[in-house]
């Protein structure tokens, strides 16, 4: 083989290593990329702040919570980074442990109305149900205007009214009472609020004050928020 044959197959051997060091090189580099981007979004990617909130539906303290710094806090965060999650029952007491047979501090009516939103809670999202329960404890009788609520909502008002018609509902209501008397510490008012399934009276007092500026305490990574700088 001429001196050119060798030359030639040495550079074409020196081409392709050369070419297999850059795809290595390359490779390489953008596995790094890809495991930095993953540990940058673990990183960043916080736990929702969750809030748990045990309310009577005619109780005043309830109502003027949820219609404002509830409200408030649900219109500022999503709920990728607030989650709220509303029990309905407060001081009720169901007599001999029979759903069907509810004594509500307020009166008949309160019960109907606690009966109500337990059914709207689990058969609907929270970007649908708290609207309409912002909506109804805005007025003064929050029976007398679930079905405008629920329609105002887009809600199959029949629906939700026949679920409080029936054993579902009665069990949804039961699951309030459950998780109201499971409560540890026990409930002493209402609304009692939770925050990340703990309770702390500092943490309650300042959520119906100021909830926002609650959240973004709480929150991991708040400096990202715009609300929260």
């Amino acid at each position: 083989q001429s001196t050119w044959g060798y030359s030639a197959t040495f550079m074409i051997m020196f081409k392709n290593r050369k070419i297999t060091i850059q795809y290595l090189v390359t490779m390489t580099l953008i596995g790094i990329v890809l495991i930095l981007l993953t540990t940058l979004f673990h990183i960043t990617k916080s736990e929702p702040v969750i809030i748990s909130v045990y309310y009577e539906t005619y109780c005043p303290y309830s109502k003027k919570f949820i219609k404002g710094e509830l409200w408030k806090a649900f219109n500022t965060f999503s709920e990728d980074i607030l989650q709220i999650d509303l029990y309905p029952y407060g001081n009720a007491v169901e007599l001999k442990g029979d759903p069907s047979n509810c004594k509500c501090q307020h009166g008949k009516h309160e019960c109907a109305a606690n009966l109500f939103q337990a059914c709207l809670i689990n058969k609907t999202p929270r970007s649908v149900h708290i609207p309409i329960i912002k909506c109804m404890e805005t007025d003064k009788h929050p029976e007398d205007v679930a079905q405008h609520c629920t329609e105002e909502g887009n809600v199959d008002y029949q629906e939700i009214k026949e679920c409080t018609d029936s054993d579902e509902g009665l069990g949804y209501q039961h699951d309030m009472a459950l998780s109201t008397g499971a409560l540890d510490p026990r409930h002493t008012g209402v609304p009692w609020i939770i925050l990340n399934g703990e309770f702390n009276k500092l943490y309650r007092q300042k959520a119906q004050n100021d909830m926002i500026v609650l959240i973004c305490y709480l929150y991991e990574n708040s400096e990202q928020l715009d609300a929260c700088k």
